[in-house]
């Protein structure tokens, strides 16, 4: 009996060994390895970025084994872009030989950097000049991180970060806003932006233009062609809309005119600051005086909602000025359109 019984605790015991040994043991099936691409296509705000991706072909690009960070707009970011950038079918339907390709190509090339950076990577404060490898190099994405930890590029918000592909390490942080390449220097860039004749007109009128074209980079605050007149009509009597506005600016503008040359100069000075203040950083900074290139004077910036910027000059009587556009990128600096001429 007692040997019978050894030897069923004996079996017992192989059986419990074998049982919980290694190889009896299932774990759970290893997660499969992906990529940006996969990770881009199983994201539902994404969408329109896919079908970007994979009409110029750079979702091959992507897949290649090197070190990127893409800064990925959203879908709602894409809609607000004019047609046929707006849409997943619009996109798609493109022919592959339309000239909107080679746009899209370019402008999604300027969403890559060189390197894995997650959000932690990135300093407090401003970064500037991180390499571009798909554009040649030729152009920087700045970059801000407040103290509350918003972080931005060029003004776009990262709305998701550190999202990582599992292939190789790559970073995709989403963010509000498709950025878009600049074209050219800031009076190039106020020349060919609708709604600022009169701004442009009186920055070449004035002298002030040479200003901006110094070694440096700058922030202009630009008044709206309907803000320019509604001032200089309050001025002049002979100023009576916004064809008689540019008039007076590119004809009558003098030493001696109402206002006179000093006098406009001064106010232009007032719009512009040295740096590149970016709306959405300035407004996560509580940035509360900045100073402009009008000696010892600053303008009141204050931020009545996340991600909005409101900017007040010292003689507008408490009446802040909204940005009607913001973040218009120069390659020397960054234009916002704003509702009202700021005085000093």
């Amino acid at each position: 009996m007692r040997k019978e019984f050894l030897n069923r605790l004996c079996a017992l015991g192989v059986l419990l060994i074998v049982c919980f040994a290694p190889a009896c043991r299932r774990d759970p099936p290893a997660e499969p390895r992906k990529s940006m691409i996969d990770l881009i296509g199983e994201e539902p705000g994404l969408s329109i970025l896919n079908a970007a991706l994979q009409k110029t072909n750079l979702d091959d690009t992507l897949l290649l084994n090197r070190a990127y960070t893409l800064f990925a707009p959203s879908d709602t970011a894409f809609r607000a872009l004019p047609a046929p950038f707006n849409s997943t079918a619009s996109i798609t339907a493109l022919a592959d030989n339309d000239p909107n390709v080679q746009t899209l190509y370019s402008v999604l090339r300027f969403h890559v950097l060189a390197g894995q950076f997650a959000v932690e990577s990135f300093q407090t404060g401003s970064n500037v000049n991180r390499t571009l490898p798909l554009r040649g190099g030729t152009d920087s994405l700045f970059f801000s991180k407040s103290i509350s930890r918003v972080f931005s590029v060029n003004g776009a918000r990262v709305i998701d970060g550190n999202i990582a592909a599992t292939t190789n390490g790559n970073f995709i942080h989403i963010i509000n806003k498709v950025l878009l390449p600049p074209t050219g220097d800031l009076l190039q860039t106020l020349a060919a932006t609708p709604n600022l004749r009169i701004a442009t007109a009186a920055l070449n009128r004035t002298g002030i233009a040479n200003g901006l074209r110094a070694p440096g980079v700058f922030t202009v605050f630009a008044p709206t062609d309907s803000a320019f007149t509604a001032i200089l009509r309050s001025l002049n009597p002979a100023v009576t809309d916004e064809t008689t506005a540019l008039s007076f600016v590119n004809n009558t503008l003098s030493g001696s005119s109402t206002p006179n040359t000093a006098a406009l100069s001064d106010i232009l000075l007032y719009h512009a600051a040295a740096g590149r203040y970016y709306s959405r950083a300035v407004a996560a900074d509580s940035l509360r005086n900045l100073p402009t290139l009008l000696a010892g004077r600053t303008l009141a910036l204050t931020a009545p909602a996340r991600d909005v910027l409101s900017v007040t000059g010292a003689g507008n009587g408490g009446q802040a000025a909204s940005l009607r556009t913001a973040d218009i990128p120069a390659t020397n600096g960054v234009i916002h359109a704003v509702n009202r001429v700021l005085l000093p």
